[in-house]
């Protein structure tokens, strides 16, 4: 045999080789997916996390943009601020993205002037509350 034909079968040979060990290997592997849950994830925990968080920052932000959009009261009018049960269901009429959950609650400080919301998001299957923010009637922009 020549130089070249030695080479050319040895790659057939190669190729051959990985080829078979592969196809051996492709049934365990597909046993093992099949007994993977339905639910499991492929990603790492800090993977997830960090998708969570950026959830929860663009709802933040979404919310916050449809609460600033809520039209003040006329200059003059009583009371100079948007009653903050308009605020609140304001900010229950905005969408919440799958795999989280958001609450919203009034603060009552014992004074009409300074009361607030808080909103906290979860996620639906943790107790943990992973943000909270706390949005007053001037800081949205809401008081003449």
């Amino acid at each position: 045999m020549q130089t070249v034909e030695v080479l050319v079968a040895s790659t057939i040979f190669t190729i051959a080789l990985s080829l078979s060990a592969s196809l051996a290997r492709l049934p365990s592997a597909v046993e093992e997916s099949k007994q993977l849950p339905e639910n499991a994830s492929l990603t790492s925990p800090e993977e997830n996390e960090q998708e969570l968080q950026k959830k929860i920052e663009n709802d933040r932000l979404a919310l916050q943009a449809q609460l600033e959009s809520i039209p003040p009261p006329n200059p003059g009018a009583f009371p100079p601020c948007t009653p903050i049960d308009t605020i609140i269901a304001k900010a229950n009429t905005v969408g919440v993205p799958a795999g989280i959950s958001r609450t919203v609650t009034k603060i009552e400080t014992g004074s009409p002037d300074h009361e607030a919301i808080q909103v906290s998001w979860n996620a639906p299957n943790q107790n943990q509350e992973l943000r909270r923010r706390i949005y007053t009637r001037v800081g949205l922009g809401q008081c003449r």
